[in-house]
C-alpha cells in the first residue's frame, strides 16, 4: 500500500472514531514524534539550521499546538499563489 492510500485510510478511521481515549493516544504519538524532530534539530543546529530558523519553527509549532483548528485549506493557499 502506498503512503497516500495509507494516509487516506487513517483519515477515514480517524473521522469515524468516537473514542476520545484513542484520539488522545494518537495525539500523543504525534507530539512525541515532533519532540524527537525538535531534539534532532537542536543537535544539528550547527549543521544547516540557524537559531533564527529554529526559533521560527518553534513559534509555528507552539501556535499550532495552541490553535490546531486555526489553519488554512490547501486550495485557498494554492489559489493565492
Amino acid at each position: 500500500m502506498n503512503i497516500e492510500a495509507t494516509k487516506l485510510e487513517l483519515m477515514q478511521l480517524l473521522l469515524q472514531t468516537e473514542k476520545e481515549s484513542l484520539l488522545n493516544k494518537l495525539k500523543k504519538v504525534f507530539e512525541e514524534e515532533y519532540e524527537d524532530i525538535d531534539k534532532c534539530l537542536i543537535r544539528e543546529e550547527g549543521h544547516g539550521i540557524s537559531t533564527a530558523h529554529k526559533k521560527e519553527l518553534d513559534t509555528r509549532i507552539e501556535s499550532y499546538k495552541n490553535s490546531p483548528n486555526d489553519v488554512l485549506e490547501w486550495g485557498a493557499v494554492k489559489n493565492d499563489w
